[in-house]
């Protein structure tokens, strides 16, 4: 952008279009595998156990242990849903939330800012919460599960990649977060 006095300026309301593409390709990387997860989960008959061996085969095949867990599920009233389901609706509404202003070119309204905003707030919750399951992995089931380094790995990426590269838009910055 160039001012008035000729002189190139940066303009600090539009976060970086390439940035959200990679966050929407990490989230839609964590999409596929949550929803792979999920479906394999609900809909096939010892499907965990026929991705990832059984808990007793070898080191690596003890995701199957992970994976069908008391850890791994979440019950609402008498409902229970695997964990993979909120990693699922998480990763799809990130991969939503990143695309969609790069395909309108809307890059400098208030709607946008507020994209910004919850786009920060879902990947530093999707960071926490990962950072969180991972400390369940090591310390209290003390197994590896390769779908759960993935899924973590991804998750914090998009967290500090989203506070690094900006994505609290400046004025947010100095005046604080108001909502």
């Amino acid at each position: 952008i160039i001012d008035e006095n000729n002189e190139r300026s940066v303009n600090t309301d539009i976060w970086n279009p390439s940035i959200r593409n990679v966050v929407a390709g990490l989230s839609t990387v964590g999409a596929l595998e949550t929803g792979y997860l999920s479906y394999v989960k609900l809909y096939v008959p010892d499907g965990i156990k026929n991705i990832c061996g059984s808990a007793s085969s070898s080191a690596i095949s003890s995701c199957s242990s992970v994976l069908n867990s008391p850890y791994a599920n979440i019950q609402v009233g008498d409902t229970i849903f695997p964990l993979t389901l909120l990693g699922f609706a998480a990763y799809s509404s990130l991969a939503v939330l990143s695309i969609l202003p790069t395909l309108s070119g809307d890059n400098e309204s208030e709607s946008n800012e507020n994209n910004r905003i919850a786009i920060l707030g879902l990947t530093t919750a999707m960071a926490t919460f990962s950072s969180f399951l991972l400390s369940l992995l090591f310390n209290i089931l003390h197994q590896p599960c390769p779908y759960c380094l993935l899924s973590a790995g991804l998750s914090i990426s998009m967290g500090f990649l989203a506070w690094l590269s900006g994505a609290l838009p400046m004025n947010r910055r100095q005046d604080g977060v108001k909502l």
